[in-house]
């Protein structure tokens, strides 16, 4: 299962941390990419919370031709 399909499987949002190590970054890279409204998300109170499928619906957009790679149905 690639990043993506584990992404869409989730059924609630995410917290930072979780997000973090599904990216296999560092909590504060997700704040950062938070922050500059690069990573979709809202918030709780003080707290983050993302949609999982909304950041695998931004990563299909922005890296297209890297996930069909993944699927194995890159055609040369």
């Amino acid at each position: 299962m690639n990043l993506i399909e584990e992404l869409e499987t989730k059924r609630e949002t995410v917290r930072v941390g979780e997000l973090a190590a599904l990216l296999r970054v560092t909590d504060k890279h997700v704040y950062k990419l938070v922050a500059r409204g690069q990573l979709p998300s809202f918030r709780l109170g003080a707290a983050i919370r993302i949609d999982p499928r909304a950041v695998a619906d931004l990563l299909r957009r922005k890296y297209p031709q890297a996930w069909s790679i993944a699927r194995g149905s890159r055609t040369a």
